[in-house]
This record gives C-alpha cells, sequence and structure tokens, in this order.
C-alpha cells in the first residue's frame, strides 16, 4: 500500500480491496449532502435567529456547528422544538447502491464508475463487503473533526491506534482526514468500533458516527461532485502498534 502514498481514493479503496482476499463484492453509493439546518424543519423567527447566531459563533471555535448551536440552545430560554428536530434530522447513504465483484475492482471497475462525469450527488465507499453468498463483513471507516496538521495527523494515528487491530490507512480531505481499517469486521465489531470512536469526539465526528449507527454501516466519500481534483488522498499507511 505505500506506493499508493499521494493517490486519490479511487485508487487507494482499489488497493484496499485489493489487500482484502475475503472480499468478494463491495459497493458505492451516491449520497447527497444534508440540506442546510434551516431547511430541515420548521423553524421559528427566534430559532433562525440562533441558528445565524451559532454560525458566527462558530467560526472562532474548533467545535462543529451542532455543538455550539446546541450549546447556545440549551442556554437560550426559548422553545427549540424546531432545532431538536433538525438535529435528529437522518438522510439515508444507502441508496442507488451499485455492487462491484472482486474481479471487476482488480480490473479498474472502481476506477471507471468513479471516472465517469460527476451528477450532482458524489459516490461513497461502504463499509459493508459481500463476502460470501449470503455473509457480509465491515470494512472500518472513520471521519475526523479536526484541522488538517503534522499534530493533528499524529492524533488521528493515536487515535486509530486504540481503535484498530491492524494496518490501517489514513486519507487526508480538503479539511480533515479518514481512517479505513484493512480488516474485516462482523456486524457487532463494526458497530462496537464506532461506538467506541464517540469517545475521541471532537476529535472524531460525532455526528458522522452517529448516523453510520443509524444506517448500520459507514461510508465515506470517494468522489466531489464539483471538482474532480476534490477527492482524499493517501497521506500515511500505519502498522498496528503492540
Amino acid at each position: 500500500m505505500q506506493n499508493l502514498i499521494g493517490k486519490p481514493a479511487p485508487e487507494v479503496y482499489t488497493g484496499v480491496i485489493s489487500s482484502l482476499p475475503d472480499v468478494q463484492e463491495m459497493a458505492v453509493a451516491q449520497y447527497s449532502v444534508p440540506p442546510p439546518i434551516q431547511a430541515r424543519a420548521c423553524l421559528t423567527g427566534e430559532e433562525q435567529q440562533l441558528v445565524a447566531r451559532a454560525a458566527k459563533a462558530r467560526e472562532t471555535t474548533r467545535l462543529s456547528f451542532l455543538e455550539v448551536l446546541l450549546e447556545m440552545s440549551a442556554s437560550a430560554h426559548l422553545a427549540i422544538d424546531g432545532i431538536l428536530d433538525a438535529v435528529s434530522y437522518h438522510q439515508k447513504h444507502s441508496v442507488n447502491r451499485t455492487w462491484l465483484s472482486r474481479k471487476e475492482v482488480l480490473k479498474g471497475g472502481l476506477l471507471r464508475v468513479c471516472a465517469k462525469p460527476p451528477s450532482s450527488n458524489p459516490l461513497a465507499f461502504l463499509s459493508k463487503v459481500r463476502t460470501g453468498s449470503d455473509s457480509f463483513n465491515q470494512i472500518p471507516l472513520l471521519d475526523f473533526h479536526i484541522e488538517k496538521s503534522k499534530q493533528s495527523l499524529s492524533m488521528v494515528q493515536s487515535i486509530a491506534q486504540r481503535l484498530l487491530d491492524k494496518e490501517y490507512l489514513v486519507l487526508e480531505t480538503e479539511r480533515s482526514y479518514h481512517v479505513v481499517g484493512l480488516q474485516l469486521l462482523t456486524e457487532n465489531q463494526a458497530m462496537l468500533f464506532l461506538s467506541k470512536a464517540i469517545l475521541f469526539s471532537p476529535i472524531t465526528d460525532h455526528a458522522y458516527i452517529a448516523h453510520q449507527l443509524l444506517e448500520g454501516e459507514s461510508a465515506l466519500r470517494i468522489t466531489s461532485h464539483t471538482n474532480a481534483d476534490d477527492v482524499p488522498r493517501l497521506v500515511t499507511v500505519c502498522q498496528r502498534e503492540n
């Protein structure tokens, strides 16, 4: 996998499948970016003002927008039913799933799917893979909410060491990092992996994790719907330290 450092996500995930011989099929899916919180529920005028203040306050902190909004909402002394409805909004990411056989992937099938002209929705790599006629496992996938830096990358690796048992990859996105474990988990193990990852929030993206748990599988972006060059790239390959 070292030869893939600096390569874009489609090439990296092709390498991931190549390194896991038990994977018979993998899948990608189109997903749409959730609408802004103002469009997820009916907000009162006061709630809309609170959202605007939270957006402004978000500029001065590394916390996520939702964390800032909920913290401000808790001390706002007004009804926030609309905001709570908006926060609980979940958008499925497993629609329009496309399965690719191992043979197809290793012959460049994933690269070809990702090279098609971008639609309004980007593609995501899905954690659930087929390992038998009626059996599935999951590849551990995790999104981080931490600004890119040498220190941040070291912290991401330290967290991954505590969550994964084997070799793993770190990809860098435009703003942060993704981690991909080079191992197969049972469904229960995958849910335990995500549950443990919440303990490291806000470095890990707790909202991302919550939605993956609701979905029963994880997804990480592999293409862009606006800029073909705006895709995650492999930054390092890490061995599990004992």
